[in-house]
């Protein structure tokens, strides 16, 4: 069972690792000034406020590199949660699976933040190699429907498409590519390894 968000992205300049702390780094500093001039030494005031300023600065990297490790974090740093499909930018799909860990049943949630595309009448999202299309009546995102149902003789007395229904088509539902990354040296010489 998969779940949707939708989220639009923040500008840079108000991301949450990136605008409040700036005040955090100057309050380390003022706070390493204000302490530290209670000391005469100017090298232990200097000593003082660098450490105010590594330790503000620890905090700011370890939020930015947990938008890398972390959906979650990334979608509450980076992006505001949206309720319409006109604002948002992506989505983050939530799978849900059932896990069978040490004989106790659970639901694991796996969540992926995927960016929306967008053609003249349709948005979509790909997510695992599958393209799914925003339902607006539904509102979330669902496989196409492919009609299976006709009889075999109406199939075969197609003639194809002219190229003023293609582009029509291709309004609608995107281009037919099927992207397949090439994986690099490394990770080919990490599978050869494990075997």
């Amino acid at each position: 069972r998969k779940d949707f968000e939708l989220y639009a992205e923040r500008p840079f300049a108000s991301r949450l690792d990136v605008y409040p702390w700036v005040a955090v780094h100057i309050a380390a500093v003022a706070v390493g000034l204000s302490v530290g001039s209670a000391e005469k030494d100017f090298y232990g005031v200097i000593e003082l406020v660098l450490y105010c300023v590594f330790l503000s600065g620890l905090g700011n990297a370890l939020l930015f590199f947990g938008t890398f490790w972390s959906v979650q974090v990334r979608c509450t740093v980076a992006f505001r949660r949206v309720k319409s499909v006109k604002e948002a930018t992506h989505a983050k799909v939530i799978r849900r699976e059932a896990s069978h860990v040490a004989e106790h049943d659970a639901t694991l949630a796996v969540s992926t933040l995927v960016a929306l595309c967008r053609s003249e009448q349709t948005i979509w999202i790909e997510y695992r190699k599958k393209v799914l299309l925003w339902r607006e009546e539904k509102a979330c995102f669902e496989r196409r429907k492919v009609v299976l149902d006709k009889p075999v003789s109406e199939y075969f007395e197609t003639k194809g498409l002219s190229s003023s229904q293609v582009k029509e088509l291709t309004k609608v539902h995107g281009t037919n590519n099927y992207d397949i990354p090439l994986p690099e040296f490394s990770e080919l010489f990490r599978s050869e390894e494990r075997r």
